[in-house]
C-alpha cells in the first residue's frame, strides 16, 4: 500500500485549561498523542490521526487547530452527541504539573469501538509509522485490538508503544503490565520515562528495567529521564544520552516531544543514537512554555537546540 503518511498515532484529544501567570486559565488543546502529531507535523513530517471528536463548544478550535497543524483528520470524525475530553492543568515551581480530568463521556472513548478493524488496518498502512499510547488503552473502549492491530502490521509498518502511566485511569495497574507484556513482541520502539516504570514495577535502575523489558520482547527501548536525559538500548547495549539543559517553566509534553523528535530522525534514516539525541533536543523545546503545545516550535528552533546539545556533549 503506498505511503500517505509518515506518522499516524491513535489516542484522545483533550481541551485543556492551563494555569496562566495571572491565576486564570487558558483554554488550548492537547493530548499525548495530538502533542506528538504537533511536534511531529512542525519538524515536516506528514501527520495524521486516529480518533474521535466531539461535538461541544470546543470542537471548533479543536479542529481548526489540527488543521492549521496540518494533521490529518480524515480517521477522526466528529461524533455527534459526545463531548471532548478535558483536562485542567496546574504547575508547582519547579514546573511539575498537577491534572484534573474530565473524559468519562468523551468522543475519543468510542474510537475502536466504532472503527472497523479493516479501516483501522487500512488507516495504519497508509503510514510509515503508527504510535500508540497506554492512554489509548485506558480510556478506549475495546483497546484489546489494538495489540492485534500493532502485529498486523509486521514488516509493513514500524510501531512505537509509550506506557504513559496514568494512574487514575486504571482500576487495576496490572492490567496494564499484561497490556505491555502483550505490545513487547508487537512493536518496534518503546518508549517509557522512569517514573512510568516506577508506577508499575516499584523503584529499581534503569539497567533491571531495560532487562526487563528486553524480557518482555521490546527490541529497541528508550528510557526517558527527565532531566538527566534517556538510555537507548538497542543490539544488547545501553547507551546514555545526555538532555539539553533549559529553564523548565512545564514539563507536560516533553515526552511527547520527545517521541516526535526521535521518529523524525528514525524515518530519516538517522543512527538510533542520533535519533535519541535529537530527541532530547526536541523535547527541550517543550519545557519553556506552560501547556502540552509550544506554538513557537518550528524547525529552527529544533536544529538550533540539536546543534546546542551536540556541541555540548563533545565540551563534555
Amino acid at each position: 500500500m503506498p505511503k500517505t503518511f509518515d506518522l499516524v498515532a491513535l489516542g484522545e484529544c483533550l481541551v485543556e485549561l492551563s494555569e496562566a501567570a495571572d491565576g486564570l486559565y487558558r483554554i488550548g488543546y492537547a493530548g499525548d498523542v495530538l502533542n506528538t502529531l504537533f511536534y511531529a507535523s512542525r519538524l515536516g513530517m506528514k501527520c495524521g490521526l486516529i480518533s474521535q471528536i466531539g461535538t461541544d463548544l470546543f470542537t471548533d478550535g479543536l479542529t481548526r487547530l489540527l488543521d492549521a497543524e496540518s494533521i490529518d483528520r480524515a480517521s477522526a470524525p466528529l461524533l455527534a452527541n459526545r463531548p471532548n475530553g478535558l483536562y485542567a492543568i496546574k504547575t508547582d515551581a519547579a514546573g511539575h504539573p498537577a491534572y484534573n480530568f474530565w473524559r468519562s463521556e468523551s468522543a475519543a472513548r468510542e474510537t475502536l469501538h466504532q472503527t472497523p478493524h479493516g479501516l483501522l488496518e487500512e488507516t495504519a498502512l497508509s503510514s510509515k509509522h503508527l504510535h500508540i499510547s497506554a492512554i489509548a488503552l485506558a480510556v478506549m473502549k475495546g483497546s484489546e485490538r489494538l495489540v492485534d492491530l500493532a502485529r498486523s502490521l509486521g514488516g509493513k509498518t514500524t510501531v512505537s508503544f509509550d506506557t504513559n502511566v496514568r494512574v487514575a485511569l486504571w482500576k487495576d495497574l496490572g492490567e496494564l503490565r499484561i497490556c505491555i507484556q502483550a505490545f513487547g513482541s508487537a512493536t518496534n520502539f518503546l518508549f517509557v520515562t522512569d517514573s512510568d516504570d516506577e508506577a508499575l514495577y516499584g523503584l529499581r535502575s534503569p539497567n533491571s528495567a531495560i532487562a526487563a523489558y528486553c524480557q518482555m520482547g521490546y527490541s529497541t527501548i528508550l528510557y526517558r529521564r527527565g532531566a538527566e536525559g534517556c538510555v537507548l538500548y538497542q543490539d544488547g547495549n545501553a547507551t546514555n544520552m545526555p538532555a539539553r539543559r533549559v529553564d523548565v517553566v512545564d514539563t507536560t509534553g516533553a515526552g511527547d516531544a520527545f517521541n516526535a523528535g526521535f521518529l523524525r530522525a528514525y524515518l530519516a534514516g538517522e543512527a538510533l543514537t542520533e535519533c535519541a539525541r535529537q530527541a532530547n533536543a526536541v523535547a527541550s523545546c517543550a519545557l519553556g512554555v506552560r501547556g502540552g503545545l509550544n506554538f513557537s516550535f518550528d524547525r529552527a528552533m529544533a536544529e538550533e537546540a540539536i546543534s546546542e546539545l551536540t556541541r555540548s556533549n563533545f565540551a563534555a
